[in-house]
């Protein structure tokens, strides 16, 4: 019954032109509450998809583009951006999680740490751990496992060996998040942002990508 009266109030208020307009409600420090917003969005999804359309530079309702999967990271951002289409953004993302997830296993099962440093742990509930019936568990005991990480490891690292030196570093820093990428942002002349565009390092990146799918290919 509240919410029905207050639904009736707040439609008297609005026909009359006499009224006085609702106080928003505020936050404890003072500000608006975001909830009251109108421009406010429920969807966690849509404010992450939103966030990474204007870290592109792309307006806000081109979601779809942001819902790629590359699009998680710097790296992914830089492939993204320099990317000359469609078909090659997907060969080299392809080789980029390649050799990020060789590094990654490499790391985490023969040397026993992770390649970033540690941050605070962020607890979180359990969820029930289910299984589908076309799921693919993997069944290699530890030792087969380790072996095959090294296999893996050493063969991207003769990939990497046909590049040269200063290749290898673009590479290697983009892996750690030691390299900015991407330029900073500006604006047009109205005001509105400029699609982004990739950094000195972000294009040094790309190049040395293209000439690792090169030899990824070759071999």
């Amino acid at each position: 019954m509240k919410a029905l009266a207050k639904k009736r109030n707040r439609k008297a208020r609005q026909d009359d032109p006499f009224a006085i307009a609702p106080t928003p409600r505020r936050e404890k420090d003072g500000r608006v509450k975001r909830s009251t917003r109108d421009d406010y969005e429920r969807d966690a999804s849509v404010v992450a998809l939103k966030a990474r359309c204007r870290m592109a530079g792309w307006v806000e309702t081109e979601l779809a583009k942001a819902r790629a999967q590359s699009m998680e990271g710097q790296a992914g951002l830089a492939i993204n951006i320099g990317a000359k289409d469609g078909k090659e953004r997907d060969r080299l993302w392809a080789v980029y999680t390649g050799l990020d997830g060789a590094e990654a296993t490499y790391f985490r099962r023969i040397l026993g740490r992770s390649r970033h440093a540690k941050t605070a742990k962020i607890e979180m509930m359990p969820e029930t751990f289910e299984a589908r019936p076309d799921d693919k568990p993997d069944l290699r005991d530890d030792g087969t496992k380790d072996r095959d990480a090294v296999n893996n490891w050493m063969r991207w690292r003769g990939y990497m060996g046909h590049l040269r030196a200063d290749e290898r570093q673009y590479i290697h820093g983009a892996l750690m998040d030691k390299l900015g990428l991407i330029a900073e942002a500006s604006v047009d002349d109205f005001g509105q942002p400029r699609e982004r565009e990739l950094s000195t390092s972000g294009r040094a990146f790309l190049a040395a990508l293209r000439v690792l799918a090169d030899v990824v290919e070759r071999k």
